[in-house]
């Protein structure tokens, strides 16, 4: 029986990798993550599994037709309603996104799991597929006010 595989991007305390590996049915293969406290975490919840640091330094090219899942909740700082609001542009945390997109690019999992803040779908981004150039999601006059 061949075994399903995910990959896991920022991936923290590990909670969206648990729960993508219940619904799947898979085995995390490898979590990217640099802060020391979530290192802490994920070497108890993935023991054994290697954690490839920087998600901008990962070479993709090693896990091209092997996954399943590519899962990961980018940095939200710039795009949350409590935080910055500068949005997915160069020099922005939350741009780090790029990176997880780069990897979906190459690897072309079958699922990806990409969680963030509700404020994604209104921050500004480089994006030339949005109807309007620095938005990302719904215009704000056809979206309902947040509540």
């Amino acid at each position: 029986m061949a075994e399903f595989l995910h990959g896991s991007l920022f991936t923290g305390a590990g909670g969206l990798d648990l729960a993508v590996n219940d619904v799947f049915g898979t085995r995390t293969a490898f979590t990217s993550d640099v802060s020391s406290g979530a290192l802490k975490v994920i070497a108890h919840r993935f023991p054994g599994v290697p954690n490839l640091g920087d998600v901008t330094q990962i070479d993709w090219s090693a896990w091209v037709g092997r996954l399943l899942v590519l899962s990961g909740g980018s940095p939200c700082q710039d795009v949350s309603i409590s935080g910055k609001r500068a949005g997915m542009v160069e020099g922005t945390r939350s741009n780090l996104w790029a990176a997880m997109r780069e990897g979906i690019a190459c690897v072309r999992p079958l699922f990806v799991a990409w969680e963030n803040v509700r404020g994604v779908t209104s921050a500004r981004a480089t994006s030339a597929m949005e109807s309007d150039p620095g938005l990302l999601g719904d215009h704000p006059a056809n979206r309902p006010a947040l509540k």
